[in-house]
């Protein structure tokens, strides 16, 4: 079970490092990004991520002040060592490789510069696991437009073989091949000052093999206007406690994830951002209630830099290239390098 638990908290982290992004100019009119990265551990484990996002925002009016809409595909191709190969992967895949293929189509609405709507559907399959997503929600601005309050609702259906181990008391556990689960997010942003802004949210996540999760955070921006930079910090708290029986391969779960990163303006168009992130996790098993401890660092440093249209003609349209690379070490002596390349061109 320890080898699964960080099994699933490295393809965690490899699916967020890859698609790490530095935070550059907002898109306008329609964009489309390209991006290519790529992962690779002291296991053996790599990771390739090929991605295309296009977005088109249509023209605002009177009462519709704002819209978009986007469709993002995600090609993802891992591949496990002989030694980094687990049982699941053989009895499920037949070896440690797998192909991801991932879609998703959003929408975001402003109404009158103060209501906002969204709604997002996703698809993805390796051609063993398939799930589906769907969410909705909606955001209000309050106190001449420096508070807003928004709620999210989703839904995700996963189906995926019957796999089932001998547990540590000799009982069969196993996820069930369809479940579902369905979650419900509250969140605050606060326009404090003119250069700070707070957020917090609040989400629970019920699934049908699994006691309820918590997820609370709380995070800060604040613009720092003598070094033309902002620093960024979020801490987040997520508990998963309860009964856990014979339809789940893993135990009851804390974690703890505490981020900070800082954003700099380096000459015109050219930004960077160095971003740090503890993440701890504390499993009670389901057996005989052992715990297990995962704990990871993550360093990552990203650049952007905009190209504006040149007079003649060789550049038409603005575009805006990215890089960001990180380091990943882990308490289970994983250590991991990512990298993510990708260009953007606004029409």
């Amino acid at each position: 079970m320890q080898r699964n638990l960080h099994q699933r908290s490295k393809a965690a982290f490899a699916a967020a490092c890859l698609a790490l992004a530095v935070e550059g100019p907002a898109a306008f009119g329609h964009s489309v990004r390209q991006k290519l990265g790529g992962y690779a551990d002291s296991d053996g484990t790599t990771r390739q991520r090929i991605g295309l996002d296009a977005a088109i925002e249509p023209a605002a009016g009177e009462t519709l002040t704002a819209s978009s809409y986007t469709l993002s595909i995600l090609r993802d191709a891992y591949q496990a060592s002989d030694a980094a190969t687990n049982e699941y992967d053989r009895e499920v895949y037949g070896s440690g490789y797998r192909l991801n293929r991932t879609a998703t189509v959003a929408t975001n609405q402003t109404w009158n510069r103060v209501t906002e709507t969204r709604v997002l559907g996703s698809y993805a399959t390796d051609d063993r696991v398939r799930s589906r997503t769907w969410s909705a929600g909606a955001s209000q601005w309050f106190r001449h437009e420096t508070l807003r309050v928004g709620i999210d609702l989703s839904r995700t259906v996963v189906e995926q073989p019957l796999y089932q181990i001998l547990d540590f008391d000799s009982r069969e556990i196993g996820n069930p091949t369809v479940l579902s689960s369905v979650g419900a997010s509250l969140g605050v942003r606060h326009l404090a000052t003119p250069t700070l802004i707070l957020d917090y949210a609040v989400t629970r996540l019920e699934a049908e093999n699994r006691p309820p999760a918590h997820v609370a955070s709380i995070g800060a921006r604040r613009f720092v206007p003598a070094l033309d930079g902002a620093a960024h910090a979020i801490l987040t708290r997520g508990d998963n406690r309860g009964r856990v029986d014979e339809t789940s391969t893993y135990g009851e779960v804390d974690a703890w994830q505490a981020e900070a990163a800082w954003v700099q303006n380096l000459w015109k168009g050219g930004l960077a951002r160095l971003g740090y992130r503890y993440y701890q996790e504390d499993e009670t098993t389901r057996a005989y209630r052992d715990r297990k401890v995962f704990g990871s660092d993550t360093v990552t440093l990203g650049l952007s830099q905009e190209l504006r249209p040149s007079k003649d003609g060789t550049l038409p349209v603005p575009v805006t290239l990215d890089a960001a690379a990180g380091r990943y070490l882990t308490n289970a002596g994983i250590s991991a390098r990512s990298f993510e390349a990708g260009l953007t061109a606004r029409f």
